[in-house]
């Protein structure tokens, strides 16, 4: 979830599952929003941090896209032009449809200008002051849990948590800025398409091995384990020990492939479910996108609660064990509402 403080981190995996769900079915995302100057545009961009603070520097060498929409009405606004009074410090690299791009070139302030036509066909002008500010360190979430250097697949494309700090330890926000080192340079290649502000996007190598992201603002270091998909040995219930499926509902857990009793992150591995107990439980393999809510987003399992009892089921990954294939029987509780 978006706090103003941050004090529940939506990138936190598993923090309180039903909670990240939720929200993030009800929120698609945090943002921050301002009402322009003029009071006839709002100005609206992705935050997970300090979200009630709208105006915090773009990182320079970074970029920041503005979602437009009318006041009147609240529908999203076409842009029709937009300009910034100081292009050195930020400067408007482009703009199409409600969205506008900016780019932090220098330490600076500016004032963006847009005009836009509503859903109504009305044609107005508005402007937003923003600020720039550089990144003086990064900050990586990796790993999901375990001990020692955190698992990944060989051959993916996996999200790596980021926060940017300017002066003060305050946050610094936008995409694009990339102020780390790789080695081996095999290892991890960023997609420096990617418009994610939470998290970085890399492929993973083909070649097993410790791979490591080293920052250049203050040359801290994070490590990673690449292991493929065969070195997978075993499973888990990657779940709080209380979890309950109530009888005639439906929940999503987490069956985590683990190596050597470690857990493998966003384990994108082929698997399949199959229940014991049929007159308990239905279930199914309910693989999801990752979003900033939920980083994990592969070996879902979805549990249809039948009646009350032990839902026993079978998870299969086919090409763990070096292709062998392990199958492991997890199990949930399903209960009913106490009537109190």
């Amino acid at each position: 979830m978006c706090t103003s403080a941050n004090l529940n981190h939506p990138r936190r995996p598993w923090a309180a599952l039903g909670a990240i769900l939720l929200f993030a079915s009800l929120l698609g995302g945090c943002v921050s929003q301002q009402t322009g100057k003029s009071g006839l545009l709002k100005f609206t961009y992705a935050a997970d941090d300090d979200v009630l603070d709208f105006n915090k520097p773009i990182a320079v060498g970074a970029k920041l896209d503005l979602v437009i929409t009318a006041v009147d009405g609240g529908k999203a606004a076409t842009v029709q032009a937009a300009t910034s009074t100081d292009p050195t410090a930020l400067s408007v690299v482009g703009f199409s449809g409600n969205k506008v791009t900016l780019q932090s070139n220098a330490v600076g302030n500016a004032t963006i200008n847009v005009s836009a036509r509503t859903a109504a066909g009305k044609d107005v002008t508005d402007s937003i002051d923003m600020r720039t500010g550089k990144a003086l360190s990064v900050k990586l979430t990796t790993g999901c849990g375990g001990t020692g250097t955190p698992l990944y697949l060989t051959g993916r494309n996996i999200f790596v948590p980021y926060d940017l700090f300017g002066a003060s330890n305050t946050p610094a926000i936008g995409y694009g800025y990339h102020p780390l080192t790789i080695a081996p340079a095999a290892g991890l290649a960023l997609d420096a398409t990617s418009t994610v502000q939470w998290a970085y996007v890399y492929h993973t190598g083909s070649t097993p091995g410790t791979v490591t992201l080293t920052s250049t603002l203050d040359k801290n270091s994070w490590s990673l384990q690449l292991v493929d998909e065969g070195a997978i040995d075993g499973a888990k219930l990657d779940m709080p020990t209380n979890t309950l499926v109530l009888a005639g509902a439906t929940a999503i857990v987490y069956a985590r492939p683990t190596v050597g009793g470690q857990p493998l992150c966003q384990a994108d591995a082929t698997f399949s479910v199959k229940t014991q107990t049929t007159d308990i439980c239905e279930v199914k393999a309910a693989g999801q996108q990752p979003t900033s809510q939920s980083i994990d987003g592969w070996s879902f399992v979805e549990v249809k609660g039948l009646a009350v009892g032990i839902c026993k089921f079978d998870v299969t990954w086919q090409n763990a064990k070096g292709g062998a294939g392990i199958t492991q029987t997890l199990q949930v509780d399903v209960g009913k509402v106490q009537k109190p």
